[in-house]
């Protein structure tokens, strides 16, 4: 089984558990996800939980705070690339602009 696999597992799982609880859209919020996607993990919980012996077998030894810890890691280490993502992009955009600007006021384009 593959690390994605294995977290997508751990994410279904979490979904569950935390849905005895709290409703589709509280969980959405929580995990920054939109409630349908909630919805389409806790289905497939269900259906991996009737034929899947390796996904019971994960459910019954789950971790609900170690995955809660690395799920906030990963959103975490996503928004910082995000941002750096969009200062890049925002940086190469003003660069653009300034091209543009120096043309259309007739100065020789830089490169």
């Amino acid at each position: 089984m593959t690390p994605t696999q294995n977290f997508y597992d751990g994410f279904r799982i979490y979904c569950y558990e935390l849905n005895k609880t709290m409703t589709l859209v509280d969980i959405g919020k929580l995990l920054g996800k939109h409630y349908s996607t909630i919805i389409h993990h806790i289905e497939k919980y269900h259906n991996l939980m009737a034929v899947d012996k390796k996904f019971q077998n994960k459910v019954h030894s789950f971790d609900m705070e170690a995955f809660k810890e690395v799920y906030a890691t990963g959103r975490e280490r996503k928004a910082k690339l995000e941002k750096e993502n969009l200062t890049v992009s925002v940086f190469n955009s003003n660069i653009g602009k300034s091209k543009r600007e120096n043309l259309s006021t007739g100065q020789k384009a830089t490169t």
